[in-house]
């Protein structure tokens, strides 16, 4: 595959990603609450803030990626970076360095992540889907139990220009610092008048001696007990596989396995998100789930849903052309903890 094609491939993804962000990625715009004050270590807060990605900055020469953004962690970060690519598949970066707090302007601090970056990917430029996912404190997760005890964010990270034409704008980066302090103006005002001297006041009474202390109130008496919080769903599902490869052929099968982690029933679905474009003719291929009928209500605790799934190459596919996408599931119909599911095939005989 071509650098151009690679590109307009992942630039057809970007489209279908802001079309499709409302319902399925509702977790990418986390902190729309306009708040800046970081959530770790907040003994007065009472739920984490959301996790956002501001921006990502990679340095090719020296093999990193350096990632600003809010509400990482306090003291240190816990949690997974991950980057989607579709030659390589999924990529877990390993975290460097966190800072918790760097100054941008004042009274505004971000925080930075810096994690390693393949050697691979400079040798294909595109766009790539970045994954930052931090694991709450246990004190936090029962105020935050619709965030199955984590936080996430996604981002979009576009390396070299992909293609003879001029690469997208890329996204905006940080404030910059405040600009130095200008000098001093060289014109002294003239000094003011000497206003007249006032008359000595009264002198004052000697203080009083302090009263008394009080007596001091009896004990009022103890507070009924409050009543047993909701247990928190915590780690909602678990996946067998997170890279399924169907192979070559014009079509074939694989099976995916869900199960249900927490101690709640639960309703799963799942969607796919092709990377590639459609032909003049319509879609060259196809991804889909054969088997079992989604979405699935009340799923119980513990239990595990067998997925089939199926891939299907249309007339209009060449042999050896390549396809990838995602499937992303969904618990009571928010992102689960599990997943996405990287999915890769080749049209063929």
């Amino acid at each position: 595959m071509s650098f151009k094609t690679f590109n307009y491939i992942f630039l057809s993804f970007i489209a279908v990603i802001l079309i499709a962000s409302s319902p399925l990625l509702s977790y990418a715009k986390g902190g729309s609450d306009g708040e800046d004050d970081d959530d770790g270590g907040d003994k007065n807060n009472k739920g984490a803030r959301h996790l956002r990605i501001l921006n990502a900055e990679p340095n090719l020469l020296e093999g990193n990626l350096l990632i600003s953004g809010k509400h990482f962690g306090n003291k240190r970060f816990r949690g997974k970076v991950k980057l989607f690519v579709p030659t390589l598949g999924i990529c877990n970066l390993e975290v460097l360095d966190f800072e918790p707090q760097v100054e941008v302007r004042k009274d505004q601090n971000i925080q930075e992540l810096l994690v390693t970056l393949p050697e691979e990917i400079a040798n294909f430029p595109g766009t790539y889907l970045l994954s930052v996912k931090r694991q709450l404190p246990k004190n936090q997760r029962n105020d935050n139990k619709e965030n199955n005890g984590a936080l996430s964010d996604v981002f979009y990270l576009t390396l070299g220009s992909g293609g003879s034409g001029d690469g997208s704008t890329g996204p905006t980066g940080p404030i910059g610092p405040p600009g130095a302090t200008g000098p001093t103006g060289t014109i002294e005002g003239a000094v003011g008048v000497t206003g007249l001297e006032g008359a000595e006041g009264d002198i004052g009474g000697d203080t009083g001696p302090q009263g008394i202390q009080g007596v001091a109130g009896p004990t009022g008496p103890q507070g009924d007990p409050g009543p047993t919080g909701e247990s928190g769903l915590g780690s909602n599902c678990a996946l067998d596989s997170e890279q399924i490869d169907f192979g070559t052929g014009s079509s074939a099968v694989k099976e995916l396995t869900v199960t249900n982690t927490s101690n709640v029933t639960i309703d799963v679905d799942a969607e796919f998100i092709n990377l590639q474009p459609d032909g003049p003719s319509g879609p060259h291929f196809k991804f889909d789930v054969f088997s079992q009928p989604l979405p699935v209500e009340n799923f119980p605790p513990d239990g595990d849903l067998g997925l089939v799934l199926d891939f299907l190459c249309n007339l209009a596919a060449e042999t050896g052309e390549s396809f990838n996408g995602f499937l992303i599931i969904t618990v009571n119909g928010e992102p689960a903890e599990c997943g996405p599911v990287f999915l890769n095939a080749i049209c063929g005989p």
